[in-house]
């Protein structure tokens, strides 16, 4: 009978140490996985928050650093990008959602009326039609077709102008030249 205990006690105990050995293993590992995802929110995070701030980013072209050639392709691009993002942006009617890809004067020089036009017609698509640079005024020139939709049907566009300035490496628009209104039939 005292085999049977001590047999029973070093079970128990025996089993205590594994089971309890065995739950600190997987809450390690279960708190290491945690930290790592928590990273990985943490980093997505942060380049969505930049994306939507008009910053730089890995993958981004709209803020590229300066090419040794300011009328490189790269830079052209880093110009067509940011009016792709400005027009986008314009898309929702927000002067706000707009802001981290305009210069602050021009930013400063708009309100948010002016920006979000009026109910009828609204914005629909754009094309961009050409990007240069412009080496007198060191302004990058974007143009692009805005089409306009009333009640969900295409009625016209304008090619506006689009004026992007390269302030250390990051591209704003400076200034939008509406052009003249053509209607689609």
């Amino acid at each position: 009978m005292k085999t049977f205990w001590i047999v029973l006690i070093t079970l128990i105990v025996t089993a205590g140490i594994i089971g309890g050995g065995g739950w600190w293993y997987m809450q390690a590992k279960a708190e290491k996985e945690k930290k790592s995802l928590q990273t990985q929110i943490d980093d997505l995070t942060k380049q969505v928050n930049g994306l939507k701030a008009g910053e730089s980013s890995a993958t981004s072209t709209s803020s590229s650093t300066v090419s040794s050639a300011k009328d490189s392709q790269t830079n052209l691009d880093s110009a067509e990008a940011v009016v792709k993002n400005f027009l986008d942006a314009k898309k929702t009617r927000s002067l706000e959602n707009a802001k981290s890809y305009m210069t602050t004067a021009f930013y400063n020089s708009t309100n948010q009326e002016e920006f979000a036009g009026t109910s009828s017609p609204s914005m629909g698509r754009y094309t961009i039609t050409k990007t240069e640079y412009l080496q007198a005024a060191d302004l990058y020139k974007v143009t692009a077709k805005v089409y306009q939709n009333l009640q969900n049907q295409e009625v016209g566009y304008a090619e506006n102008t689009y004026m992007v300035e390269n302030q250390s490496g990051k591209f704003l628009v400076n200034e939008v030249k509406e052009g003249e209104w053509t209607d689609t039939e």
